[in-house]
C-alpha cells in the first residue's frame, strides 16, 4: 500500500524488504504506515512485537528473517492488510577500524 515501509536501519544505511542487513549494536527494524493499524513484527513464526500505531521500531536480538504484518479493524474484526516480505538480519564481521580510517589508509 502506498505510503507504507518496512526497513532495517543501521549506521551503514537503510535496507529494504528482501535485503540482508548486518546485525550491529544499533540495527533496528522500522515500520511506517499511512494510518494506524495493528503492527506485528514476526521472527520464526513468533510475534516479537505487536502495537496499535502507524509506526514502530524493533531492535532484533537474533539473526534471521523478520517480517511485518499490518491488520486493520473492520466492523469489529481484525482483517489482514499488509504481509511484507522479510528482511534478513545476518551476522557480520566487525570492523577493527572505522570506514574513514580505512579510506585514509588505502586498504
Amino acid at each position: 500500500p502506498t505510503g507504507s515501509s518496512f526497513t532495517a536501519v543501521t549506521n551503514n544505511g537503510v535496507y529494504d524488504m528482501g535485503a540482508a542487513a548486518p546485525m550491529l549494536d544499533n540495527t533496528r527494524l522500522s515500520v511506517r504506515l499511512p494510518i494506524a493499524a495493528t503492527i506485528r513484527i514476526i521472527h520464526n513464526g513468533a510475534i516479537m512485537k505487536e502495537v496499535q500505531d502507524s509506526q514502530t521500531t524493533y531492535m532484533p536480538a537474533e539473526t534471521g528473517a523478520y517480517r511485518m504484518e499490518a491488520w486493520l479493524s473492520v466492523d469489529g474484526e481484525q482483517r489482514p492488510w499488509i504481509y511484507a516480505n522479510p528482511i534478513y538480519i545476518e551476522k557480520t564481521a566487525r570492523l577493527q577500524r572505522s570506514p574513514a580510517e580505512l579510506r585514509h589508509s588505502g586498504t
